[in-house]
Parts: structure tokens; C-alpha cells; sequence
């Protein structure tokens, strides 16, 4: 392994990609090498230009599993959650999500899926609780972003299930309001399946809500595909899994502490299935300063 990040540095692109900085891996027979470079080879880190998000890893062994340890430098220093080291059949690594964040799950948070109202002022989609612990949401134009009623704790981990069989993006906001044009917004993390990647941004609200980007990944979600999210956020500290593996880390120091959740979908029809929220124990010694 080794890392890389300056802001005057060289940035090099991967398949998934641009701009990226972090912790990369090379591959080999044996300790002393030869090593080859994976053309995707970064492990954990960011792209699109992003400062210090992620960009020291290393490799510990714990209770006879490998896991990654990293942590995060800008805009202020947080420790990461560990990952699970995940290697594939063709010898490629990926960082996983770990099972034993789970201790840190306080109680189970009823988020009461039968209230929400839409964020903009003129009715876009038409939702629905569905099943148990479900949401279905439907626009023919445009993009619908629901809140749910209920304010969350700052902490917690969500999981759920997402299958899009004809929505263009769908997508799930944390910490947020419905406040149009907040420069201080909550974070969301979207699934674009009109351009082919995965999304992570700032909700921001007028007359529509949509998610103002941040970071891209040039993998492509699909339709009629059912996706498992695992959404983390504590603290200044945000990360989300697809299908249990690591997808985005970022440090929102600049972002809201607290806000409601939402959910969203653009042209055409998303379902958010088994939706679980658990209250995540707080840091022992949380960051000071909330933006304002």
C-alpha cells in the first residue's frame, strides 16, 4: 500500500474516478514482488479533486480478519470506521463494510415512514408507505424529494433496500431541512442511473430540490437491480456501502449536524425497502463548532 494527497501534487484518474487522492495497492506473487498496478487501484480515498478525504490506509489484523484502518485530514482530522478487506477472485482488493461498526448501535429509531411532506412548494411525486418499513415514490417529471416528519438523532446508521425499475436518479438525504438556498446544508448521496454513477453532494432547495454534486463514481447503477445502502453519519464523519461494499467517506465539518431524512426520486419509480435506523453511539469527544 502506499498513499498519496497534496493539493499541488500530481492527481491521477482510475476507471471510476477523476482527480483522485487516498491509499492505492499494487499486487504480487510474494512479499519481495515483482508487483503489478490494477488499473482500479484505489483502495480508499476520494476523487474529483477532494482534499485529504481517506488518504492514509493500513493494513491490521483483528480476530483473524484483515482490516483496513484509515482516517480522514481535511477540513478537520477524524478517525475512520475500520473496513473489511475484501479480495476477489481475480485477486483484486476492495475495502468492505465491517460488522463490528454494529456495536456501536444504540437504539432502534422509529421513524414513523407514514409522515412526510414534499420540499417544494408545488407537488412533484406521489408517495406511499409500503409493506413494512417501506417507501414508494413516483414523478413523471422532475425531481421529488420527501422529509420525513420526524427529526433524527445527529447519529445514526441507516440500511435499506433500493430497487429503481424506470426512476433517471434516485436518492437519500441526511441532516436536512427544507430552508431554500442554505449555504449550510445537510449531505445526500444519490444513485444516477441516467449518466451512470454514483453521487455525492448537498441537497439544495427552491422552487424543486435537487443534490448539488461533490464526488462522482463512474460506476454505473441499474435499473430493476435491488441495492443494500448502509448510510453512516456521526459526528463530522459520513460514509455509505452499496451491497457491503465502500462507496464514499467524507469529513462534513461544513455541513449540518442535525436534520431530518429524505428521500428521493427523479423521472419515474424508486422503492426503498426494510428501512432500519439505529442511533449510533456519540463520540467521546465530539467536535466543537457546528457551522451556522
Amino acid at each position: 500500500l502506499w498513499s498519496d494527497s497534496s493539493e499541488t501534487g500530481i492527481r491521477c484518474d482510475t476507471p471510476s474516478r477523476c482527480g483522485t487522492q487516498g491509499t492505492y495497492y499494487a499486487i504480487g506473487d510474494s512479499y519481495e514482488g515483482p508487483y503489478t498496478i490494477p488499473e482500479d487501484n484505489l483502495l480508499i480515498g476520494s476523487g474529483d479533486l477532494s482534499s485529504c478525504q481517506s488518504y492514509v490506509g493500513r493494513i491490521t489484523s483483528f480476530n483473524g480478519e484483515q482490516l483496513l484502518y484509515h482516517h480522514q485530514g481535511f477540513p478537520k482530522p477524524s478517525l475512520g470506521f475500520p473496513k473489511r478487506l475484501v479480495q476477489e477472485p481475480d485477486g483484486l482488493l476492495k475495502a468492505g463494510y465491517w460488522d463490528d461498526v454494529e456495536k456501536l448501535h444504540g437504539r432502534t429509531v422509529d421513524a414513523d415512514l407514514g409522515k412526510f411532506q414534499e420540499t417544494c412548494d408545488t407537488q412533484i411525486g406521489q408517495w406511499s408507505a409500503t409493506g413494512q418499513n417501506g417507501l414508494a415514490g413516483i414523478s413523471d417529471y422532475g425531481t421529488s424529494l420527501i422529509q420525513l416528519s420526524k427529526e433524527l438523532p445527529a447519529d445514526i446508521h441507516l440500511r435499506c433496500k433500493v430497487t429503481a425499475d424506470s426512476a433517471s436518479r434516485w436518492g437519500i438525504t441526511v441532516r436536512d431541512r427544507d430552508r431554500r438556498l442554505e449555504e449550510i446544508t445537510g449531505a445526500a448521496v444519490v444513485g444516477d442511473l441516467k449518466h451512470g454513477r454514483w453521487i455525492f453532494g448537498r441537497p439544495v432547495h427552491n422552487w424543486t430540490s435537487f443534490v448539488r454534486p461533490i464526488e462522482h463514481i463512474y460506476q454505473a447503477p441499474r435499473k430493476n437491480q435491488c441495492y443494500r445502502v448502509d448510510l453512516l453519519v456521526r459526528d463530522i464523519y459520513i460514509e455509505v456501502y452499496i451491497d457491503g461494499l465502500w462507496r464514499f467517506t467524507r469529513v462534513i465539518a461544513d455541513f449540518r449536524r442535525e436534520g431530518k431524512l429524505g428521500f428521493m426520486v427523479d423521472t419515474g419509480r424508486v422503492k426503498f425497502e426494510s428501512i432500519q435506523i439505529w442511533e449510533l453511539e456519540p463520540f467521546e469527544h465530539p467536535f466543537k463548532g457546528a457551522p451556522e
